[in-house]
This record gives structure tokens, sequence and C-alpha cells, in this order.
């Protein structure tokens, strides 16, 4: 009889140890097929483009890589990103590059017409003392450098602006030297004499050209 009470633990663990094998299998099993079927895991990784600012993730525009679990729980109900893939990634590099080259080629292009640019001519009413009766604004002076460029060259409207007006004193003996170009505030011109006039077409690219303010007779 004793024999029989120590046989029956023996039995209980051994079975017990069999079930618990074959619960392992069949969650094993149960794993495979689902990850088959493309189940998901929350530890995978998604690469996503933002289309609204997310706190603790990115700006809208950025390209992040958040938890699979984030991504369909949060930023996909609330549509604040979309997926993206390495391929389009790639892509939109190359279109940006090839872009980025276009507009820098335009910009020299522009740049190089205007250096060449005679001195141009501008007749205003003025004071005695060569005050004049209104300013000549940034503003006019990008439309003179329009108007003169081909129409083959068209600036960029981003970049495109004056980026500095300076004020040039005639050497004595030679009116077509300088002595010195002193900036000027604001870049608007309000009295008689020769400017230069720089030009800014890209960050990197700038061009001038000289403009003289004469009395309208």
């Amino acid at each position: 009889m004793a024999a029989v009470f120590k046989i029956i633990p023996l039995l209980y663990l051994t079975l017990s140890a069999s079930f618990r094998f074959s619960i392992d299998r069949v969650e094993r099993r149960s794993a495979t097929l689902f990850a088959g079927k493309g189940s998901i895991s929350t530890t995978d990784k998604v690469r996503v483009r933002l289309l609204k600012n997310v706190e603790g993730q990115g700006r809208q525009g950025e390209t992040v890589l958040v938890s699979r679990s984030y991504w369909l729980n949060f930023l996909q109900p609330k549509k604040m990103a979309v997926t993206i893939t390495e391929e389009q990634i790639l892509k939109e590099q190359r279109e940006a590059e090839a872009t980025a080259a276009a507009e820098l080629a335009n910009a020299n292009a522009c740049a190089d017409y205007v250096n060449k640019m005679k001195i141009v001519s501008i007749r205003r009413k003025m004071g005695s003392s060569g005050q004049l009766f209104g300013a000549v604004t940034s503003k006019q002076l990008l439309e003179i450098v329009k108007a003169d460029l081909p129409g083959s060259l068209n600036p960029s409207s981003k970049y495109f602006s004056v980026n500095e007006v300076l004020l040039c004193l005639p050497k004595k003996d030679n009116p077509e030297g300088f002595e010195a170009c002193e900036s000027i505030e604001g870049n608007e011109i309000k009295r008689a004499g020769r400017y230069k006039i720089v030009v800014k077409f890209l960050p990197s690219v700038l061009a001038s050209f000289m403009i003289n303010i004469e009395k309208e007779s």
C-alpha cells in the first residue's frame, strides 16, 4: 500500500510535465501560424512620416521610427502619420537633390547675368539737397533685376531678395572708381548718388550691379 502512495506523486509529476510540454508546443505552434498570417509584434519598429507635430516624436514632415503598437493604436487612428518605405525615402532624396541642382544652376546663371549688367540710371524728383521725394525701395530694385533678366531665367521666389544696398562715393580723379562703399540702413535709397545693389538668389549665391540716382529734369 505504501508503494502505491509513492507511485501516485511520481505519476502526477510525469503527467503534469507532459501536459505543460504539450501546452508549450501548442502556444509556439499558434504563434508561428499567427506570424505567418501577419500578426503584429509590439517590439517591431515602423518608419512613418509625421503629418502633424507629435510631442516626443518629431515635427510635421519628419520621418521617424516608432513601435508598431504606437503606430496602430495612436498615430494611425488619429491620422497623425503615414508609413513610408526606404525606397520612398531614397526616391524623395534623389528628387530633392535634382531640384536643388537645378535651382543652383539657375541661381548661378542669374548671378552671372546680373554681375555683367551695366549701370542703371534712375531719374527721380528730389530737393535741392538731393533728398528724394519718395524712396527707391527693395521691391523696386528687384523689379529692375527681373525686367533685365532674360525670360529663360527665373529667380527663386523663396530667396530672391536685396541682400544689401551700399552708397558708393566716386573718386575725384576717376568717376568710374570709388573711394568707399557704405551699407545703408533698411536697404532703401533716399538720396541721389551711386549705389551698389547686392542681390541674393540663394543663400550661397549673391550678385551685384550699380545704379545711379539722378535728378529728374
